[in-house]
């Protein structure tokens, strides 16, 4: 029987590649790739730009379809606190959240792309509004100096959408969100202190199982608040 005495170069050439190629084969595939994507994304890049310059009726219907699109959104809480408040808003929770939009547009993000997110820290007060006799989020606040808001664009979302829509998208989510959980986890409680105190009982306020108030209050401003 004959030794096995080849060489590894040998034996990397009897299965069709050198040893340098068979471990840059991989780093080959993706450089491919890569230049495959940027070749199609250049192709279409032109074709729109000379749709907008030879047909501007077809690409002002083209604008117009795009507008249309729905959104695509992601919500993570990260912490919520709460501390009970010596006053008939009678808990006050601290809700760290993340929220972020993006408009459903498949391979046309590529052109006309967009999204936004939105992290922070806001306060819920929960309570009663005796002038309304309802029970839920009395209030919502930001604290500004956790609050960030971050955006992206592809090159032509600009002639499609404006910039402040998406973001107005991902407050309203943030809010949304932000309230929901602190509903969730401590209106049970906030329950529990309205139906206790003697203001509820002596002015007849009815403190719901499913609160009346469960969304923050629409008339907050973006500066300060929502």
């Amino acid at each position: 029987m004959r030794p096995n005495t080849l060489t590894a170069n040998e034996r990397a050439k009897r299965r069709g590649c050198a040893p340098a190629g068979c471990l840059l084969a991989p780093f080959t595939f993706v450089f491919r790739q890569a230049r495959l994507f940027l070749i199609l994304f250049v192709v279409v890049f032109a074709a729109v730009a000379a749709c907008a310059i030879f047909a501007p009726p077809t690409f002002r219907a083209i604008i117009d379809s795009i507008r249309d699109t729905g959104y695509r959104v992601y919500t993570e809480i990260v912490r919520v606190t709460g501390n009970p408040a010596l006053k008939l808003i009678v808990y006050e929770v601290d809700v760290t959240a993340t929220a972020a939009v993006e408009r459903q547009m498949g391979v046309l993000s590529l052109i006309w792309g967009e999204g936004a997110q939105v992290e922070g820290v806001v306060r819920i007060t929960l309570g009663a509004d005796l002038d309304a006799n309802k029970a839920g989020i009395i209030s919502c606040e930001i604290d500004t100096n956790t609050l960030r808001l971050r955006s992206g664009r592809a090159p032509l979302a600009g002639t499609a959408f404006s910039q402040d829509e998406i973001r107005q998208q991902a407050l309203l989510l943030f809010k949304e969100v932000s309230a929901k959980r602190a509903i969730e986890l401590y209106w049970a409680e906030a329950r529990r202190r309205l139906q206790n105190q003697f203001a509820s009982w002596a002015l007849g306020l009815e403190a719901p199982e499913t609160p009346s108030l469960s969304q923050c209050p629409s008339d907050v401003g973006a500066s300060r608040r929502f």
